[in-house]
């Protein structure tokens, strides 16, 4: 559900300035992992925004598309799966000379 911010009161105006302000401040490097982070990506950041800005649009549509997150997720599994492989030939050369590993 989605609150329109002329029915907030002040104090809750004021905290959606602060962060704004927040966001905004080291633009757009903390807008960017600040979204990453909470998993926000370009169809919630441009939902509502038909004809968004040329310096807002273009900061989404370069490193928060599913395209964007692909290539980090993947680099992620690549490094667990190198991880497990190391970790099962630790083991496997474990076992082959009668030491056990723990975990």
């Amino acid at each position: 559900m989605t609150i329109r911010i002329e029915y907030m009161d002040v104090a809750q105006r004021a905290m959606i300035l602060d962060v704004a302000s927040w966001l905004l401040d080291e633009w757009p490097n903390r807008f960017i992992k600040f979204c990453e982070k909470n998993a926000i990506w370009k169809t919630d950041l441009m939902r509502d925004m038909a004809n968004a800005p040329d310096w807002y649009s273009g900061v989404i549509e370069k490193h928060l598309t599913r395209e964007h997150w692909r290539g980090k997720r993947d680099l992620r599994y690549d490094f667990l799966e190198k991880k497990m492989r190391r970790q099962l030939k630790d083991k496997d050369i474990a076992a082959k000379e009668g030491k056990v590993l723990l975990g």
